[in-house]
């Protein structure tokens, strides 16, 4: 696996994290009122790697990657007659 393919990795699953419906939930009906939930997300991600050559005839390869999300709720938007 190379650098390049650790940071797709890493990016994509970020991707499957973040979603519109992540920030605007779904709405919810109760007591004659519809309530959608508004959050704020955060994230971050960082990867790196390295090579050593050993000789001619072969290569090393070390890499690593990592994220981390922040889900936090900031409103409600309620919606009734």
């Amino acid at each position: 696996m190379s650098l390049e393919d650790v940071i797709k990795e890493v990016a994509g699953e970020l991707e499957n994290l973040v979603s519109t419906k992540t920030v605007i939930g779904d709405p919810v009906e109760s007591a004659g009122k519809t309530i959608i939930p508004v959050t704020r997300v955060s994230f971050g991600f960082g990867s790196g790697g390295g090579e050593e050559k050993k000789n001619e005839s072969e290569s090393g390869f070390g890499g690593g990657g990592g994220a981390g999300a922040k889900i936090e709720p900031v409103a409600f938007i309620v919606i009734s007659e």
